[in-house]
């Protein structure tokens, strides 16, 4: 739009009114009106297609249309042009109506002051834009919450949203699971458990079937539908709490076969240091008897340490696969390493 120029279109059958509008807007000294009139919905309707128009004056009354559908067929095709509604007295509820719906001004005929038209058209331009801007910006946040909640809804983790009443205004399928319950029995519902000072914690959470889960929880607070409100991301920890303990448990049993094969170890050179005070006749045998023992504690001993190996194998494989690898996987790395170099001495000093 021409700063210098403003375009405007009048649809107005009774021809009175072109010329007096027309004389308004001519006298105006700070702004050049390009005027233009149709006398039927169709004509303007027409014109608008070929031509640039700034702001539209429309009476609701034409020959090929009537009422309020007069402004809705019109809006509907041309939303980004301001319209002013031209009204006879009997008509004024529909322009209130149509100013409701988007229309930027409704002017009574019969007390049409043609002095105040230029600033009132001026104004409606200026009233458009801005609504137009905002329902722009509107848009782009709705669209912005649509991805934000189709994002949240596919989340891995669960996701609770809830208001500062503790009342929960959306869940995940995610939420759901970890909760046992269905999003319908949730909503509208009071998040049961504590999250006072906000911070990441871990929380018991007791299902219906008198089973509970391990659960790690984040909160931040967010703006949900212009309310104030808090997301809790929610990670079913139970799982990776067994294993954790399970590994514990077993570092210690690898722990004490570490030790055993140590103290078989200390048990086979200390015969040594005995046999080598023995007659040489008899050496070979008391070594030859002391090796047997031993190997058959060896391999009872390797033989439960590949058990203990097996059963918690798979528990280490879905540590690793975690975020954190947790120190005692480090340490049970470390007493099977332990026990492949003892087992590897044992052989090397004969047994």
């Amino acid at each position: 739009m021409d700063q210098n120029q403003i375009n405007l279109l009048l649809i107005e059958d009774d021809h009175n009114i072109p010329p007096l509008i027309q004389e308004s807007l001519e006298i105006v000294n700070y702004t050049n009106f390009n005027f233009n009139c149709t006398d039927t919905l169709s004509k303007g309707i027409d014109f608008l297609k070929n031509n640039s128009i700034d702001i539209i004056l429309l009476d609701l009354n034409l020959p090929d249309s009537s009422g309020f559908d007069t402004f809705d067929r019109l809006n509907k095709q041309y939303s980004q042009i301001p319209i002013i509604i031209l009204t006879g007295m009997e008509d004024e509820s529909l322009g209130a109506l149509a100013l409701k719906k988007s229309a930027q001004g409704y002017l009574s005929k019969s007390q049409l002051v043609l002095s105040e038209l230029p600033r009132i058209i001026l104004n409606a331009i200026d009233r458009h834009k801005l609504f137009i801007q905002t329902k722009l910006v509107s848009e782009k946040l709705e669209q912005s919450e649509k991805r934000f909640k189709k994002i949240i809804s596919n989340d891995a983790d669960g996701i609770i949203i809830m208001n500062k009443k503790n009342i929960i205004l959306f869940t995940n399928p995610a939420a759901d699971e970890i909760l046992g319950k269905n999003s319908t029995d949730l909503l509208g519902s009071e998040f049961e458990y504590s999250v006072d000072g906000h911070e990441n914690k871990e929380i018991c959470i007791n299902l219906d079937d008198s089973s509970s889960k391990i659960v790690e929880i984040k909160i931040v607070k967010i703006n949900w539908d212009n309310e104030e409100c808090f997301l809790i991301s929610m990670r079913d920890m139970t799982d990776k709490k067994q294993i954790e303990y399970n590994l514990q448990i077993a570092t210690i049993e690898l722990e004490k076969l570490k030790n055993e094969l140590n103290n078989l170890k200390n048990e086979f050179n200390k015969t040594k240091e005995e046999v080598a005070k023995i007659d040489p006749e008899e050496k070979i045998k008391v070594l030859e008897s002391d090796r047997n023992n031993i190997l058959r504690k060896v391999s009872m001993l390797t033989n439960e340490f590949k058990g203990q190996l097996y059963q918690y194998s798979d528990h280490i494989k879905k540590l690793e696969m975690g975020i954190n690898i947790k120190d005692n996987v480090l340490v049970l790395r470390k007493v099977m390493n332990d026990f492949e170099d003892l087992v590897y001495q044992l052989q090397k000093i004969g047994i």
